[in-house]
């Protein structure tokens, strides 16, 4: 069978609904092709975070660049910015 994956928005709104965030956002950081935005405002002081890249290629961002998999970003480091995002949301 095929396999059907929800969409980055439908997956955000899902999360926002499961940890009880408002709609307001705002934007985190923004720095050259990324942007990242996080939904704070939510019941015991869970947050929602999403990182964009423009034209971002299928390569880790801030790793090393892979040519063939497209464009790699060194406008953010994404193991620096989901070790900060876990340490400042530790499970219980």
């Amino acid at each position: 069978g095929e396999l059907d994956f929800p969409s980055v928005a439908a997956t955000l709104a899902r999360w926002r609904v499961i940890d009880g965030c408002t709609e307001e956002s705002e934007t985190i950081y923004q720095h050259g092709d990324a942007t990242c935005v996080r939904w704070a405002s939510c019941q015991g002081g869970a947050e929602v975070a999403l990182c964009t890249l423009e034209d971002g290629g299928h390569t880790w961002p801030g790793g090393l660049p892979i040519p063939p998999l497209g464009k790699t970003s060194t406008d953010l480091n994404a193991t620096e910015a989901m070790v900060s995002f876990f340490a400042a949301h530790p499970l219980p």
